[in-house]
């Protein structure tokens, strides 16, 4: 699955997606929230590998008490540009954990981590 340009692509499903092939934000803002899974682990399949080009990728953890969310990707490569992972877990929440599997980052490549409890 590809992402391209400016603008959100919101996953926000109570079931994973089962789609293989990789998942491909290229531009804008690609935002997993899981706030409607029931068991908030993987709403991508975790067989897919993250390719992340001048964007940003934003998991949104199911805030509620307790809870514990995860994804996890085959791999990960950080294209040339500016790219920006946000991980915020919930306030109520114990964690949210992000899994990139083996990560390449490109020449060119900028990259911003930036975990919140929001």
């Amino acid at each position: 699955l590809t992402k391209t340009g400016a603008g959100n692509l919101l996953f926000n499903t109570g079931a994973g997606n089962g789609f293989t092939g990789g998942f491909n934000v290229n531009g804008g803002t690609a935002t997993l929230d899981f706030v409607n899974l029931g068991t908030p682990t993987n709403l991508i399949a975790p067989t897919n590998a993250l390719q992340v080009n001048n964007a940003a990728l934003t998991i949104t953890g199911r805030n509620v008490a307790a809870a514990t969310t995860a994804q996890t990707f085959a791999g990960t490569t950080l294209g040339a540009g500016r790219n920006t992972i946000n991980i915020a877990k919930g306030a109520l929440a114990t964690s949210a954990t992000l899994n990139l599997g083996a990560l390449t980052a490109n020449a060119g490549s900028t990259t911003i981590f930036s975990p919140t409890t929001a």
